[in-house]
């Protein structure tokens, strides 16, 4: 099956368990943001709830008003601001890429929808992403698409998500580290080493949860990869391990 096939099929698959997981928030994407991933008071709708998930939108905001050019680059006018806006320079990641996909949504459909669809394609390139990593290990499509739908029913990534939490948008970066991981031991790959080491970068700057789980799962991974190289030993092209993973150690300094 193509890659393409495989987007679109993500796509509608991932479409169906968002609006499972997540209802009834499909019959409000444009006015409104989950507060929590328990639905406690099914039929009631409140304003402003104190929480992560505004947080994160704040955040989402305030890098929408550095591109409009509402506020200068790695400022933050809004907080502790005593009249001098110089002196509220703060550096960060500003949940950058993600707060580069909400800009645009929001321009467009307002700050609710912008939040919504950054979190709908958190879901989808999740499910895709699981998709191409298992079908590493199975050449049966419909195995593979299966696991990678089941990987996005898991609860925690659910309450984080709904929750608000940073952790559960990066969470779309682990099988992308582990696709990297993967095509280093497995295949000798230098492209996957540079894969690995550069989304494992982007975890730090995303989510320090999510960096840390990844860092903790990897030498698993990285065994795993190995007891299944059987099939890749008759590559002529396939590098030693430690030739293969010096752009991954190196991007780890």
């Amino acid at each position: 099956m193509s890659t393409g096939r495989k987007l679109l099929i993500s796509l509608v698959a991932t479409a169906a368990v968002w609006a499972v997981f997540s209802w009834p928030l499909p019959r409000h994407v444009m006015t409104g943001i989950p507060a929590s991933a328990t639905n406690r008071e099914t039929g009631n709708y409140r304003c402003m709830i104190a929480g992560d998930h505004l947080q994160l939108l704040y955040n989402y905001w305030l890098f929408s008003d550095m591109v409009a050019g509402k506020t200068p680059f790695f400022h933050n006018i809004y907080e502790f601001n005593r009249g001098d806006d110089a002196a509220r320079r703060s550096v960060g990641s500003y949940n950058m890429p993600f707060s580069l996909l909400y800009t645009p949504a929001a321009a467009v459909g307002g700050r609710a929808f912008g939040w919504n669809l950054t979190q709908f394609a958190a879901t989808w390139l999740t499910v895709f992403l699981m998709w191409l990593l298992a079908a590493r290990y199975t050449p049966d499509n419909r195995i593979s698409g299966l696991a990678a739908l089941l990987a996005a029913t898991i609860p925690y990534r659910w309450m984080t998500l709904c929750g608000g939490s940073p952790t559960g948008f990066s969470l779309v970066w682990v099988p992308l580290f582990l696709i990297g991981l993967d095509m280093m031991v497995r295949n000798g790959s230098l492209r996957g080493s540079l894969l690995a080491g550069f989304v494992l970068n982007i975890m730090f700057w995303d989510d320090k949860h999510v960096f840390l789980f990844a860092g903790a799962i990897a030498p698993v991974w990285c065994l795993v990869a190995w007891v299944s190289t059987e099939q890749e030993k008759d590559n002529p092209e396939r590098r030693p391990l430690l030739r293969a993973a010096i752009p991954f150690l190196l991007l780890l300094v």
